[in-house]
């Protein structure tokens, strides 16, 4: 049995999307219940003990916010979505390798002031050139390709030209770990470090 999370949201919207779950039990979610609101911006759901509720809609940043529901009481939760805005600002630049030279990769930015708000990903071109259209905010940019990988912050508040982006090498080890007689030797510790 369940507590009932009853509330109106300040900005009434149809079709907003909510998820409630507790957190993490050693890196698995447990239980998830997804939902919706009314026209009105009215939403019902339930849960119990300490639980996360997420809240999504389009044009809206997303939100998440623990609720602790460990009374049984009935509790009202109103959520304020704010608006992203019209505002948007072009990121242009070049992904290059170690040498200068241009070449194809993949850019994703992470918004690291709404970290639920889904990446926004391009593909670069052959000559590693790329536009992105972005909201304002603070951006973690990962850009990558099989081989290469680089990770910078961005702040976003005009239109950005001539970014560059070096990438760094990085390789993949694999293999297997045997002791003496050549059988695996299961659960041990590998740790790789830099001369």
């Amino acid at each position: 049995s369940g507590v009932w999370v009853t509330s109106v949201s300040y900005h009434p919207t149809e079709s907003t999307r909510m998820m409630m779950m507790p957190p993490h039990a050693e890196g698995i979610r447990l239980f998830t219940h997804e939902t919706g609101s009314m026209q009105n911006g009215f939403y019902r759901t339930w849960g119990m003990d300490h639980m996360i509720l997420q809240v999504f809609r389009d044009g809206y940043y997303p939100k998440e916010e623990e609720i602790d529901l460990t009374t049984r009481a009935p509790t009202t939760k109103d959520i304020l979505l704010d608006p992203m805005g019209d505002v948007r600002y072009w990121v242009n630049g070049t992904v290059v390798d170690k040498e200068g030279t241009g070449i194809e990769a993949y850019v994703e930015a992470y918004d690291n002031d709404h970290p639920l708000l889904m990446p926004i990903s391009i593909n670069t071109e052959e000559d590693g050139s790329f536009s992105m259209q972005i909201l304002p905010g603070n951006y973690t940019f990962m850009v990558s390709n099989a081989t290469l990988m680089t990770e910078e912050v961005v702040v976003v508040d005009q239109d950005l030209e001539g970014i560059e982006f070096v990438l760094e090498p990085q390789t993949m080890i694999f293999g297997a770990v045997t002791n003496t007689t050549g059988d695996p030797a299961p659960q041990i510790l590998l740790r790789l470090e830099e001369d």
